[in-house]
């Protein structure tokens, strides 16, 4: 099963552990292992992407490439930023970017109905990318059934793990899938279980 920081790393060639990830991707499909993923892990990478891809448009001009978005429409959604992400951004403090609430501008945008067509274009992109990786990995989609939960649980309560971790962990668990592959610390306190944590 692989883990949603894997496989977004796997989509941005900027990543420090893109190519390590490609690499492990590589033997994984060579080998004939059949991959696995949650509906967790699915929406947490549609989730995802949007904000990726706008990230990258606001380095447009640093960058000097063409946006994904028009200028015009990457210049009004940062007016939409606060005063203090918006100088973070002008700045160019690339390492201070983690720290914007992007998930709160955009949907602050697509609550409004004069702005959130702005969006349009990241949402498409994020639909358009999802399925061509699931095409290309072909992916087993693990859905959550009330069985998993009670694992979930334990696994929240005696480990304080995330509760989207939680049921990663207790859906590999519950349908027989052996391996986890993360780039995430958390599972590393992961004691009684019969899966077998792969960190990257």
């Amino acid at each position: 099963m692989l883990d949603t920081c894997f496989i977004l790393t796997l989509l941005y060639d900027k990543d420090p552990k893109n190519k390590e990830c490609i690499e492990v991707l590589s033997r994984l499909i060579v080998s004939g292992c059949q991959l696995y993923i949650t509906d967790i892990t699915s929406a947490e990478i549609l989730n995802q992407i949007p904000k990726k891809l706008f990230q990258n448009d606001m380095r447009y001009r640093i960058d000097k490439v063409d946006p994904v978005n028009s200028p015009s429409n990457v210049d009004i959604i940062l007016n939409s930023f606060n005063r203090h992400d918006r100088k973070l951004i002008k700045e160019k403090r690339l390492e201070k970017f983690n720290q914007i609430q992007f998930n709160k501008y955009f949907y602050n945008l697509s609550k409004n109905p004069w702005k959130k067509d702005l969006l349009k274009i990241y949402y498409s992109k994020a639909v358009d990318m999802h399925s061509q990786m699931e095409r290309l990995l072909k992916f087993r989609n693990i859905s959550i059934d009330s069985r998993c939960i009670s694992l979930a649980k334990e696994l929240m309560k005696n480990y304080i793990l995330p509760v989207n971790d939680s049921y990663h962990i207790a859906c590999a668990e519950f349908n027989g899938i052996h391996y986890f592959i993360t780039l995430d610390s958390d599972f590393e306190e992961i004691k009684n279980t019969k899966v077998i944590i792969l960190k990257i």
